[in-house]
C-alpha cells in the first residue's frame, strides 16, 4: 500500500476519497500531501516535469531524496 499524492494537473487521476490518496503537492497542495512527499525514503514520479510550480522545490525537498521517474509519451 502506497500513498499517492497528485499534482493540481493530475487531480482525478484518483478519487479524492480513495484510502491511500492524500491530497494534491505542490506550490497550491494539500499539507498532508506534502507532509508524506516530504518524508519519504523514495518518491517515484510519474508523468510530472517536477518544475517548481508543481513540486514547490527547494533545497530541502531534493535534500539525500531518491526519485524514481516515468515518463509515457503517447503518439496519436
Amino acid at each position: 500500500n502506497i500513498p499517492i499524492a497528485t499534482t493540481a494537473q493530475g487531480k482525478g487521476g484518483i478519487p479524492s476519497g480513495h484510502p491511500l490518496c492524500v491530497g494534491v503537492y505542490g506550490l497550491c497542495g494539500h499539507e498532508s500531501a506534502a507532509n508524506y512527499i516530504e518524508t519519504a525514503d523514495c518518491t517515484f514520479v510519474m508523468g510530472s516535469s517536477l518544475g517548481e510550480f508543481v513540486t514547490n522545490w527547494s533545497e530541502d525537498f531534493s535534500k539525500e531524496k531518491m526519485f524514481k521517474s516515468l515518463v509515457i509519451n503517447l503518439i496519436l
